[in-house]
């Protein structure tokens, strides 16, 4: 094997790694987005508890604000990782056609014999 498809070889193996990594980071989003959605029922939850009278909704309203504001920076992060694990896995698969294309196509000048 020559030394270019030897690269061309190790950028098949990053461009797996790549896709490998972004399918564990959509596995590890999936998981966030089951938690978060338990956490908005049970604010839901909190909310009608508390929304019976005015007064009653203030004070559902102030126990129950941490948990929308932690609801809202889940949202947030879910959205990053996702954006995230898209682009490593289009990434991934040009970084591996483009290895694949150096393994198959990067063959060397046969060399003249000397006289």
């Amino acid at each position: 094997m020559n030394w270019k498809r030897i690269v061309g070889a190790f950028v098949v193996l990053i461009g797996i790694a790549l896709v490998c990594v972004a399918y564990y980071i959509k596995q590890q989003v999936a998981a966030g987005e089951a938690l978060l959605s338990q956490g908005e029922k049970r604010v839901k939850q909190a909310d009608a508890l508390f929304s019976l009278t005015p007064v009653t909704k203030e004070v559902g309203d102030g126990l129950t604000s941490s948990g929308k504001q932690q609801i809202a920076m889940g949202k947030e992060q879910i959205a990053y990782y996702t954006s995230l694990a898209q682009w490593l896995q289009i990434g991934g698969i040009v970084v591996i056609v483009i290895g694949a294309a150096v393994v198959v196509f990067g063959k060397t000048k046969p060399r003249r014999k000397s006289r």
